[in-house]
């Protein structure tokens, strides 16, 4: 029960406050105190109060209305008496003063600040043209950092950078605004953020999240976080970074080159590009670092997905080591200037190839290739005509004395031109070691397809594996009516079959015409392209005008080697038209690049590679090293570690790295090793020998590892993401001049728990018993005047 003394500015509660508040001794607690008031130990509801009260006079009228004496003082005791009764019940009822006892516990608000690295990018608005999103960050802190002063004397700020990861930020001198550091994130993880927040302040009321980012993410809200905002309404306001509108921007992806190449040769350079906008048109150009010069150039056109390929063809005219550089050239805006470019080593040589040309009659096409690979100032030639028994003629520039029968008289060779000729004109031991040298010296093997023993009569010898295409049906078949040659997308790529520089395919369109007369091949070899073993490449196809045209110029790695197989014998009929120029290019470039891999490793005690060299993290990346001089074959373990160090700023490359060792993939020879290794994280790394046999000898292959989410990679922000997540949560949109309407917008939730309230008894005290004594004593001395005692 609550007395009316405890209404608020009653004239009880001042009296209380002001007579019986000092003489109970509680003056130090007033009734117009917040939280104090007059209450019971004993409950009693108002009416028995009243019965109470009408007790306590009657027991005074009764016990002094009969006696006599004067009336005034009957009338005295009598109220002395009910006056008694009254305290009497006052006391026993336990009169006390309750002091309520609440426990505030203070909201928190969690501040999750973006330090990716595409807070890098140049694209934030401001009055002086464009801003990097982390000036833009820096300079609405600062500016604003009063409000957050004002917010963290209300609640507890939980300031959270988050990237790929989220992790607290430190404050400086007990500043509202902490100290953010360096935006060099590789990726956003918005969502794991958001989860991590709302673990740190699990069973803490939080008012409101607070998200400063430009919206980009990896990922999304895990579920428990997405229950716990919408169960408890927790809002999100989203503090939008950069540009609201998408700003065009055009990246070099990757670029692809041969690590070694050969002078006189034409190098293709394969690259990615990307852009913002579909459907855009891209200039690409290829230029060399050192002297500036633009090797080559090209347009590409962006798919729908925004990403195009290109391929880029050099003729390199200086030797050594050269650093080239595909690039984004244009005159429009572009978002980030850093990934315009990427950079590609390369190493050029000019050495002559060996090459050594087998056929088995004087066809026309060994009559004229033969002349053509003696002409060729880039190659070393030696040509032999050998029939059944063994019999040969010998031509060339370097005419061969006998058959090559051993693995170091076949090592001489960069290529091997393989006619239609038979294979019982070689022995078991030969063609092993020819197929060795392919395989595990990246010697090239050229196949001219003929009507006598190319292909069908090398099936089931030690060369059948190194045909592209599986025993068919109709082997030997060849078409009835001419066939024309059309070349495809892969020979574009590789820059090879490029006949005619002057038209736009680098095809001369009447090799496609059979009307002409002289481009119609008789004699093609048919093969179906169901047979094509897995990883063939086709560089042409043939066929008669209106029928499906069928693989004429296969390309297949076999081992470390190249195997390229021509399905016909009369490209020497193309001299009718050009003369000697569309032979010549037809040719030349395919021996060469055939032999490319062998020619890497000439004159090298070894060679050390890792491919791709640019992968994205989590690709293995196969590592080979291959010994050719044999005093180290000699000497090598049969197993051979290597060193992987990161390279490049902030590693040590003379710090410990990875070692991985290789093992002998060559049937235990000991000239070539291999492993794979998947990177750790992404970077630059360089692969060396970890063994002093090989040391000094300049072995080393760079690998690039990147991120498939790479940050930079869609530079554009995502406001409508962060509009989303606000409108989800109940939040709202604050840009970023707008930073002072937090205080405002976000809600205070302080929780207050009530506890036991503290017992402050008045029954016990002194004043009671003096007043009850002093009623006791003034009715006993009223009753002497009367004589009743």
């Amino acid at each position: 029960m609550t007395l009316p003394i405890e209404s608020e500015g009653s004239w009880s509660m001042a009296l209380f406050d002001r007579v019986f508040a000092p003489i109970l001794g509680v003056g130090e607690h007033s009734l117009a105190q917040e939280g104090v008031r007059l209450g019971w130990a004993q409950e009693l509801p108002g009416w028995l109060w009243v019965l109470i009260c009408g007790a306590a006079v009657t027991i005074g009228v009764v016990a002094y209305a009969r006696l006599s004496g004067s009336r005034p003082v009957r009338t005295a005791l009598a109220g002395l008496r009910a006056s008694t009764v009254v305290l009497l019940a006052l006391v026993l009822a336990g009169p006390r003063l309750e002091l309520a006892r609440e426990r505030v516990e203070g909201d928190w608000i969690p501040i999750l600040v973006d330090r990716s690295a595409s807070l890098t990018i140049e694209d934030a608005p401001d009055p002086t043209g464009r801003v990097t999103r982390e000036q833009q960050l820096s300079d609405a802190l600062a500016e604003h950092s009063s409000v957050f002063d004002e917010l963290g004397e209300r609640s507890e700020l939980l300031w959270i950078g988050f990237g790929s990861g989220a992790f607290e930020l430190s404050r400086a001198d007990e500043t509202a605004v902490p100290v953010l550091g360096q935006p060099d994130a590789p990726r956003t993880r918005l969502g794991g953020a958001i989860d991590e927040a709302l673990r740190r302040t699990a069973a803490r009321p939080v008012a409101g999240v607070v998200v400063i980012s430009d919206g980009r993410s990896a990922d999304v809200i895990p579920r428990a976080a997405q229950r716990r905002l919408r169960a408890e309404g927790i809002p999100v306001f989203a503090v939008p970074l950069g540009s609201p509108d998408a700003i065009r921007d055009a990246a070099v992806v990757r670029a692809d080159a041969p690590r070694l190449a050969f002078l006189r040769d034409q190098v293709p350079v394969r690259a990615e590009v990307s852009s913002t906008e579909p459907g855009e048109t891209v200039r690409v150009e290829l230029v060399d670092t050192a002297t500036g010069v633009v090797l080559d150039d090209t347009e590409a056109v962006t798919d729908e997905a925004g990403s195009a390929d290109v391929v880029l063809r050099a003729d390199p005219a200086n030797t050594g080591a050269q650093r080239w550089a595909v690039r984004i050239v244009g005159d429009g805006e572009d978002l980030v200037s850093g990934n315009d470019e990427r950079t590609l080593d390369i190493e050029l040589v000019d050495r002559p190839m060996r090459v050594v040309y087998f056929d088995g009659y004087p066809r026309w096409e060994y009559r004229y290739l033969k002349n053509l690979l003696v002409r060729e100032p880039s190659i070393t030639s030696s040509a032999s005509m050998i029939a059944t028994g063994r019999r040969y003629l010998r031509e060339g520039d370097e005419p061969l004395d006998a058959l090559p029968r051993s693995p170091e008289e076949w090592a001489e060779f960069d290529a091997i031109v393989m006619g239609d000729v038979r294979p019982e004109v070689f022995s078991t031991d030969q063609l092993e070691d020819l197929r060795s040298l392919v395989a595990e010296r990246g010697a090239g093997l050229v196949w001219i397809a003929g009507p006598g023993g190319t292909p069908g009569a090398w099936r089931g010898t030690p060369l059948a594996d190194l045909l592209p295409f599986r025993a068919q049906q109709r082997p030997g078949e060849s078409w009835t009516l001419p066939a024309v040659v059309t070349p495809t997308d892969a020979a574009r790529d590789l820059a090879l079959l490029r006949l005619d520089e002057s038209s736009p395919g680098a095809w001369p369109p009447v090799l496609s015409d059979a009307s002409a007369g002289w481009t119609g091949l008789r004699w093609v070899h048919r093969v179906d392209p169901a047979s094509l073993k897995p990883g063939v490449q086709v560089l042409a196809t043939a066929g008669p005008p209106g029928e499906p045209a069928e693989p004429s110029v296969m390309l297949m790695r076999y081992g470390a080697g190249r195997v390229i197989y021509v399905s016909t014998d009369e490209i020497w009929r193309w001299r009718y038209g050009r003369g000697e120029l569309l032979h010549d290019r037809f040719w030349i470039p395919l021996i060469r690049h055939a032999g490319a891999s062998k020619l890497a490793g000439a004159g090298r005690p070894a060679q050390l590679e890792a491919r791709p060299a640019r992968t994205a993290l989590g690709t293995p990346v196969a590592v080979s090293l291959e010994l050719f001089d044999q005093s180290l074959i000699d000497a090598a373990p049969s197993r051979i570690p290597v060193m992987i160090r990161p390279i490049g700023e902030g590693s040590d490359t003379a710090g410990t790295g990875v070692r991985l060792e290789l093992e002998a993939a060559d049937g235990g020879r000991g000239t070539r090793f291999i492993a794979s290794w998947f990177p750790p994280a992404p970077g630059r790394y360089r692969i060396e020998p970890g063994i002093p046999l090989l040391a000094g000898l300049g072995l080393g292959a760079p690998v690039e590892v990147v991120r498939p989410d790479d940050e930079l990679r869609r530079p554009e922000t995502d406001h409508p993401a962060l509009a989303e997540l606000a409108e989800r949560t109940g939040g709202s949109v604050v840009p970023v001049a707008d930073l002072g309407s937090l205080s405002d917008l976000i809600p205070d939730r302080d929780v207050v728990s009530a506890s036991a309230p503290e017992l402050v008894t008045l029954w016990d005290r002194p004043a009671v018993f003096v007043v009850l004594l002093v009623l006791l004593t003034a009715e006993w001395i009223g009753r002497r005047i009367l004589r009743l005692v």
